[in-house]
């Protein structure tokens, strides 16, 4: 196990997904802090006061949509490289939710749902970097 504690900001409004993320990073081969927020706005203001490792992100929220908080943190170059795993029921690989592949200064992966868990921890950790012995 990594000794290093990873701060992670999950943004998603649907409380059951958060319930089953919340569960498989505590289960995760590497520690955790998660904290949890329903909207972009909230998360875009947590993102400027608190350090975090990483965003775990839904797209469809209300207000403010992932895609803009993801475009939004794109255009800072204070999160030049940051980590986002993208996690969505919209997510299509040819369709306008993907414009993450645009955001080419942020470090982006995808989940879509319903996922797989083994995978979205998968994902989390080679956002990460973490190298487990």
């Amino acid at each position: 196990m990594s000794g290093k504690t990873y701060r992670i900001l999950l943004v998603d409004d649907d409380e059951s997904t958060v319930t089953v993320i919340q569960h498989l990073l505590s289960r995760a081969p590497f520690s955790v802090d998660t904290v949890l927020t329903s909207d972009a706005e909230a998360a875009e203001q947590l993102l400027h006061k608190e350090k975090f490792d990483a965003l775990i992100l839904d797209l469809l929220l209300p207000g403010m949509n992932g895609g803009e908080l993801l475009s939004k943190l794109n255009q800072n170059p204070a999160f030049k490289n940051f980590p986002v795993l993208v996690n969505s029921v919209v997510w299509d690989q040819h369709g306008p939710a993907n414009n993450y592949r645009t955001q080419k200064n942020l470090r982006i992966d995808v989940v879509p749902r319903p996922f797989d868990p083994v995978e979205l921890i998968k994902k989390i950790q080679e956002l990460l970097s973490i190298q487990l012995s």
